[in-house]
This record gives structure tokens, C-alpha cells and sequence, in this order.
């Protein structure tokens, strides 16, 4: 409401220069300052935000991880700037060309505007220990099949803006240990106990390394990892019927109706105002 009625106050205030009445201005701006402040204070803002988190279905499978010598990196995103998928191939053949020992596999699922340019990459490949098997869109069904099914020994997430990637949470719900850039609210689902949370914008050295040091656990099995989201990230529990809107909400709507008539009232002096004064009222 507050800006809304700002935008109001400049245009009235406009209008009523050209026409000699600044006084219907000022004191429309008084009584709007007034009200809103009243109204603002007594009810407050919360009731606008209610956390409503994301969730996955837990489906008590654990992946499989790879056997000697083979290793698997598992990436679900969109093909798109933002979600450095090219930062990720290059991390990934500097991780196989620093291990010749390993026959590494790069499996990514997703599609965007670079998907093509991620296949050339795919068909350019010169590092021998190196797979990649670009999938495209499938199905969520055929990416769950693939966790549930497929050794995946590392997930890796390092896009430079996220919310609470659900990608990165189905790969939990299967326990498999996440490498995730630390942005949005990637830190309430990624830590020391199921994975490592990197800068917001790490080197292709912090990702090899990262990705090193798991390689070299990678090999017990992923029980340790595995995230119960039965919880927190339930989706049995977080995808209900929205809560009802608190009844803080209509001390504002009140506000939004007094100064809606204040404006036709101290507007009306144009019907240009008593418009803007309708609007207020919406």
C-alpha cells in the first residue's frame, strides 16, 4: 500500500500544480502519512510471509556407489548460464585428467539454450578416462529411476543463484553426497555431514579438489549421507492446503479503504484525482 500511494501522492500532486491546488496535495499527503502509520504499527507486516518449504518423497533407498576403479558425477539442472554447467565440464576433465587411474562418468539430465554447446563439448572431449552422457529433459520419474537404479558417487550443484534446489534434495533423500555452491538457501540443506558447501563462486581448483577429496571416500558406501527427509523436506507434509490468510491482513485493507477515499475526497478536484482516488480504494 505504501508505494502504491506514494506513486498516487506524485501524480496527484502533479496534476494539482497545473491547477493551482497544491493544498488538496498536502493535506491528502498528511492524512495518508497518518493513516498508514496507524494502521502499519497496530497490525505489522508479518502476516504477508508464511514459510512454505519445499519437499521430496522419501522413498528409503540408498544409491549405489560405483566400483573400482569407475566414478560417477551427477548433475540436474538446466542447461543455462546461471547454473555454470560449463564450469562444471571443466572441473569434471580436470578431475579425470589429474586421474588417469579412474574411468570417470559425467551424467547430466536437464536442457536449456547451451544444451547444444554442452553436447559439442560432449563430442570434443579428448580426455580418455572421460564420459559423458548428456541427457537431455526426461521425465522427474526417469531422473528418480536413475538414483534409485545407477551408482552416482558425487551430485554436483554450482549455480550462481538458487532457492532450495529440490534437485539437490532428491540426491540426499538417495544418500548420495552433494558439492553445492554456498548461494540462496543452499546452507540449510548442504554441510559437513552429507557434503561440502562451496563459496559462491569457487575456482575450477576448489572443485577438483572437492570433488578429489570425495573420490577418495567415495568408496565406503553412501549410508552416511543419506538425509531423512521425513521432516523438514517432507513432501508428504509441506505440499497441504496453504494456511488461511491471518486477519492482520484486513487492519491494511482498512488503511488502503480510508485512503482510497481520501483521495477521491481531496482529489476530486480533477477527475483525473478521483480516479487515482478509485484506484486506491483497488
Amino acid at each position: 500500500y505504501f508505494f502504491i500511494h506514494i506513486c498516487f501522492f506524485i501524480i496527484s500532486a502533479t496534476f494539482n500544480h497545473f491547477l493551482k491546488r497544491n493544498s488538496y496535495c498536502i493535506i491528502y499527503i498528511i492524512l495518508s502519512t497518518i493513516i498508514f502509520g496507524y494502521f502499519s504499527e497496530k497490525y505489522g507486516y508479518e502476516w504477508k510471509f508464511e514459510l512454505s518449504r519445499l519437499g521430496v518423497k522419501n522413498n528409503n533407498v540408498i544409491s549405489k556407489i560405483s566400483d573400482k576403479p569407475y566414478f560417477c558425477v551427477l548433475s540436474v539442472s538446466q542447461v543455462i548460464e546461471r547454473k555454470r554447467i560449463k564450469e562444471i565440464y571443466e572441473a569434471v576433465s580436470s578431475f579425470a585428467e589429474n586421474h588417469s587411474e579412474l574411468e570417470v562418468t559425467w551424467v547430466h539430465f536437464g536442457d536449456g539454450p547451451l544444451l547444444n554447446k554442452l553436447r559439442e563439448w560432449s563430442e570434443e572431449n579428448k580426455v580418455s578416462n572421460l564420459q559423458m552422457n548428456i541427457m537431455g529433459r526426461v521425465p522427474n520419474t526417469e531422473v528418480l529411476q536413475y538414483l534409485s537404479c545407477s551408482p552416482v558417487d558425487v551430485f554436483i550443484n554450482i549455480s550462481s543463484s538458487e532457492g532450495v534446489p529440490v534437485s539437490v534434495m532428491e540426491a540426499q533423500s538417495y544418500g548420495i553426497p552433494v558439492i553445492a555452491t554456498n548461494v540462496g538457501g543452499t546452507a540449510e540443506i548442504v554441510n559437513e555431514s552429507n557434503g561440502v558447501l562451496l563459496s559462491s563462486c569457487p575456482t575450477n581448483e576448489e572443485v577438483v579438489e572437492t570433488t578429489e577429496t570425495q573420490s577418495s571416500s567415495s568408496y565406503v558406501d553412501n549410508t552416511n549421507t543419506y538425509v531423512d527427509n521425513t521432516t523438514t523436506y517432507a513432501a508428504s507434509s509441506n505440499y497441504q492446503e496453504p494456511a488461511e490468510p491471518s486477519n492482520k491482513a484486513n487492519g491494511l485493507s482498512i488503511a488502503g479503504l480510508v485512503l482510497g477515499i481520501v483521495s477521491i475526497v481531496f482529489c476530486c478536484c480533477s477527475y483525473i484525482g478521483a480516479i487515482f482516488g478509485i484506484a486506491g480504494l483497488i
